[in-house]
């Protein structure tokens, strides 16, 4: 395998990952599945995801480890203390769901013929599903382009906000690394683009 294609592979199975931690609770069921994600990136990226994996590997081993992750969880993604993963709250006037930004993204995906499943949990700006849709872009192959500009005119303009506000929430525990992790990956995407405009 070449580099371009360790680089494609490591960038959808990272926004892959990282997505997934966002979609809902992490459970004993969950727990398996990341750490297989994690084992088919290159040799470089499993040893920044060691602590991630140790973490992990702990909630499976422990069921007060995992009620703590549960608590965690509610605190910053459910309940008012904590952070709102919707890019329409970042960017939006009214820092509300269901605002312009929201839109905007519903209108990408369409252009780009993707469209919600009609069970779907969160709307189409919610962090879990813009990653998700990232991962689905690398996975087919999309132009380049299309994926460059997905990440400037949304991801790129209110994630690395999110993740900070998640990284300095005082509830963040697990989801500190989760967002370390995130935010690091932020980075090299943006180099990415400086890549590809060189």
């Amino acid at each position: 395998m070449d580099i371009i294609n360790i680089n494609a592979t490591n960038r959808s199975l990272q926004y892959a990952l990282i997505s997934r931690f966002f979609h809902k609770q992490i459970s004993t069921k969950d727990a398996p599945v990341l750490l297989r994600t994690i084992s088919f990136m290159s040799e470089e990226k499993q040893k920044d995801y060691k602590k991630l994996v140790e973490k992990i590997e702990k909630v499976l081993q422990d069921k007060e480890e995992q009620n703590k992750l549960h608590i965690e969880y509610a605190h910053l993604f459910l309940l008012p203390e904590g952070v709102k993963p919707y890019e329409s709250v970042y960017l939006g006037q009214k820092s509300m769901i269901y605002q312009e930004p929201w839109e905007s993204v519903k209108a990408f995906y369409q252009d780009n013929n993707m469209k919600l499943d009609e069970n779907q949990l969160y709307p189409e700006d919610h962090i879990s599903v813009e990653l998700a849709f990232m991962s689905y872009l690398i996975d087919q192959n999309i132009d380049e382009k299309i994926q460059q500009d997905f990440l400037q005119q949304h991801i790129l303009r209110w994630v690395p906000k999110f993740l900070n506000d998640l990284y300095e929430n005082s509830f963040a525990k697990f989801y500190k690394i989760v967002a370390k992790h995130g935010i690091g990956f932020i980075e090299e995407e943006k180099k990415w683009i400086s890549y590809l405009n060189s």
